[in-house]
């Protein structure tokens, strides 16, 4: 499902009226009565409750308006406060406000810079807040009037239901200045907005609902909107097909260089993701200690011992590689460590790969001042990193990148030619063509060391399969998002360990298919 940004939304809006016909004023009419049936639905067993529609000058203005004419004709005790200067209001929300006028609709007029005194429907005692504050039409900061309604709304409203996202939410990166609208349910129109998906707007925006105002389908094809979510009805396409007639070699060998002394289990994650999600063969390459660890826990693995350097790889471990032209791809990084050693093993394997390959951890640390080593790579390839590893990659802070994370992804990605798949509580993943998912599956209980050794096993398994890189990006983090939903389930938001995550990677792929 594509998701859009506020200017992409006005040219799609735009196109409706100018090729369809269909005018912004039925477009904020059929938007006013698909908010009016949540609230209808609401109210439904409240009898005599009071609702209060909460509107500013501009367009969402104008459908709060019209919400608040749809409930009173429907009998709801209605009441309107709308905040802001009658010379700035749009067109269309002074018609509406013209309407509710006339049918004597209790409005309470607040000029932007007075202060809030007597309101006959007071926010303390009404049982429904309708948000149509901003909108998509976000400030650059909030404060006098708007600051003070915006906390009432969130310290006394029992239920809150935003139009098209919570007042105080920036459209386009999730942003917010100050404070912003919490809303019980927020429904956006035709196609939803990028701020509803992504940190800290997600957490304002509650159960987020699509609704069709007349709006055509294709006209977002026009405009190569780029950035998607995926629905559960979309996520089996992805599966790589497994035909009855095949062997290990069809679903390809991949190589994996991971581990040391100290982080054995690395490889052993890694290397059970990859069998887990359909990977045909698995040959790990590590040190003595680490290969131990991986018979033991994954004996389907085949391993290699290289030469190591007190228990990490090092430039002489490369000479023991064999049949690296084999693997349909690799995985490089998971728990190398950051010796000096490490960073030659690293740099020089890079001249010898030709297939995709997946870095993770310690390979994006290990090259932190020479990330244009990415360029050298032969196949396309993704590498995986965290604000942390992302910021040390390019050296733009965390609160940046976490301020915009869709730009910091896309930026790398375009940069070094590789899908950069940066890991958060909503993971995006970005392709060098401009390409973007925002993954939504997860959960905080997958908070622990290991995850990210499984989503690598799993970027590896659906490469190794037939998938692109980019693809098998958008699945790997889909399936490992649900696999920890689905083990929080069994053993709580507490109890989730990576290797929980890996157990349950089938029954989700089994649901999908």
């Amino acid at each position: 499902m594509k998701v859009v940004t506020r200017k992409q939304m006005a040219e799609i809006e735009k196109k409706t009226n100018e090729h369809i016909g269909i005018s912004e004023m039925l477009l904020m009419e059929n938007a006013a009565m698909a908010v009016a049936r949540h609230c209808l639905e609401y109210m439904a067993d409240k009898p005599g409750c009071k609702v209060i529609i909460i509107t500013g000058t501009g367009r969402n203005g104008g459908d709060g308006l019209a919400v608040a004419r749809h409930l009173w004709m429907r009998g709801l005790d209605v009441g309107i406060i709308f905040v802001g200067e009658k010379e700035r209001m749009a067109p269309q929300t002074a018609e509406h406000i013209e309407i509710a006028r006339n049918l004597e609709i209790p409005i309470v007029e607040i000029p932007q810079g007075d202060s809030m005194l007597d309101i006959p429907y007071t926010l303390e005692t009404c049982e429904l807040v309708v948000d149509a504050l901003f909108g998509t039409g976000v400030r650059a900061s909030i404060s006098g009037i708007h600051e003070y309604i915006i906390e009432m709304v969130n310290t006394c409203a029992k239920h809150v239901i935003s139009i098209d996202i919570p007042s105080g939410v920036n459209p386009d990166n999730g942003s917010v200045t100050g404070l912003a609208i919490r809303a019980a349910k927020t429904v956006t129109f035709a196609h939803p907005k990028l701020g509803l998906y992504l940190y800290p707007g997600t957490e304002y925006a509650g159960e987020i609902v699509i609704e069709n105002i007349s709006i055509p389908p294709y006209f977002i094809h026009e405009l190569d909107v780029q950035t998607e979510i995926l629905t559960a009805g979309e996520v089996g396409a992805l599966l790589p097909k497994r035909p009855a007639r095949s062997n290990k070699g069809t679903f390809g060998k991949t190589y994996i260089f991971a581990g040391s002394n100290d982080m054995p289990g690395t490889a052993v994650l890694a290397s059970s993701a990859v069998y887990k999600a359909g990977g045909g063969l698995v040959h790990a390459f590590a040190p003595a200690l680490v290969t131990a660890a991986i018979n033991s826990a994954v004996p389907e693995a085949i391993t290699t011992i290289l030469p190591d350097t007190d228990g990490y790889l090092c430039a002489d471990s490369l000479a023991a590689v064999s049949g690296l032209e084999n693997a349909r791809v690799v995985i490089l990084g998971p728990g190398l460590g950051r010796k000096e050693g490490v960073k030659g093993f690293v740099t020089a394997l890079f001249s010898s790969l030709t297939m995709p390959v997946i870095l993770d951890a310690d390979a994006l640390n290990v090259i932190a001042d020479t990330p244009e080593i990415l360029l050298t790579l032969k196949a396309p390839s993704v590498v995986t990193p965290h604000p942390g590893e992302l910021s040390r990659l390019t050296g733009v802070s965390i609160i940046d990148i976490l301020g915009d994370p869709i730009l910091a992804a896309l930026e790398f990605a375009k940069k070094y030619n590789v899908v950069t798949v940066l890991k958060d509580a909503r993971t995006v993943v970005a392709g060098p063509n401009g390409a973007v998912y925002i993954n939504l599956t997860g959960t905080s209980a997958m908070s622990k060391a290991g995850m990210g050794d499984a989503l690598t096993g799993l970027i590896a398994a659906f490469i190794s399969q037939g998938q692109e890189a980019y693809l098998a990006c958008i699945l790997a983090t889909y399936a490992h998002g649900k696999a920890g939903e689905l083990a929080a389930g069994k053993l709580s938001g507490y109890g989730v360990t990576a290797t929980d995550v890996i157990q349950n990677v089938p029954l989700v792929l089994n649901e999908i298919v």
